[in-house]
């Protein structure tokens, strides 16, 4: 019959676990580098989405078995110290911190264009021949719907934190749901904007600071899945990667509030 590996609590010892070697890393940040390739070479004339379709996959597969292994040292091999965890804490925080940098980057080009609006362009933000998205309705939508995954994640983690172990699963899956309804409606307003990428800075920034967050909602709902999945396998003896997952999630709402009222408000 099958036997399912222990899960082990936090180990107490005062040095952190210096971890096997691994080829993951060097593997994930090359795939990564193939899907920025092959995303800069879309916007190109040529249009050879072969490569952005292959560093899609490639960072998809390395990324399973990069966290398949971080699941097997942390729960089953009861590898995750009470200083690791501590060490990784900060070290999503730092990274955390530069993505707030990416995005403050390209809400100061944000104001730089509207503040500053080009006189070529109309003297007007937006220009004069673009038909701004209207805020109340798909935009509203998806606020609503980032906002309410924000509370249902956090409830699943009060639920978890309980010892309410089913209800705090079915909560991370309604959160799940709704990330993904998130994205599929950010993908039908794209497809029925007005305007393209190429239609003047507004079009640049529209399309680059709300695809970013796209790619960034895609990135938390895949983390919240790996979580999802880690809970159906009965693995509750720590949870850590949850919590750091919950953090990315509201950065994630946070960011999209700001879009909403710069780029879709206020550019109305």
């Amino acid at each position: 019959p099958h036997t399912q590996r222990p899960s082990y609590p936090f180990k107490d010892q005062l040095l952190a676990w210096a971890g096997k070697p691994s080829i993951w890393p060097l593997t994930v940040g090359s795939a990564s580098l193939t899907l920025l390739t092959g995303f800069l070479l879309c916007l190109s004339p040529y249009n050879p989405s072969t490569k952005l379709i292959l560093g899609l996959l490639a960072v998809g597969i390395t990324s399973s078995f990069w966290l398949h292994d971080l699941l097997s040292e942390s729960c089953w091999e009861g590898y995750t110290t009470r200083f690791l965890s501590s060490c990784i804490r900060y070290g999503i925080a730092l990274f955390i911190l530069s993505e707030v940098s990416l995005f403050a980057s390209l809400l100061s080009t944000f104001f730089y264009s509207a503040l500053v609006p080009d006189v070529s362009m109309g003297g007007v933000w937006p220009p004069y021949f673009i038909q701004a998205v209207n805020p109340w309705g798909v935009p509203f939508l998806n606020t609503l719907i980032l906002l309410f995954s924000g509370v249902m994640v956090t409830y699943s983690h009060h639920l978890l934190k309980r010892g309410n172990k089913f209800p705090s699963l079915i909560s991370l899956i309604l959160t799940i749901i709704l990330a993904l309804v998130f994205l599929t409606f950010q993908l039908w307003e794209y497809y029925n904007t007005v305007f393209t990428l190429n239609d003047s800075t507004f079009g640049s920034i529209f399309f680059i600071s709300t695809g970013c967050h796209g790619c960034h909602v895609f990135i938390g709902m895949i983390l919240l899945l790996s979580q999802a999945l880690r809970f159906h396998l009965s693995l509750w003896n720590h949870h850590i990667f949850y919590e750091l997952a919950i953090w990315y999630w509201h950065f994630v709402d946070v960011v999209w509030l700001f879009l909403f009222v710069l780029v879709y408000w206020w550019s109305s």
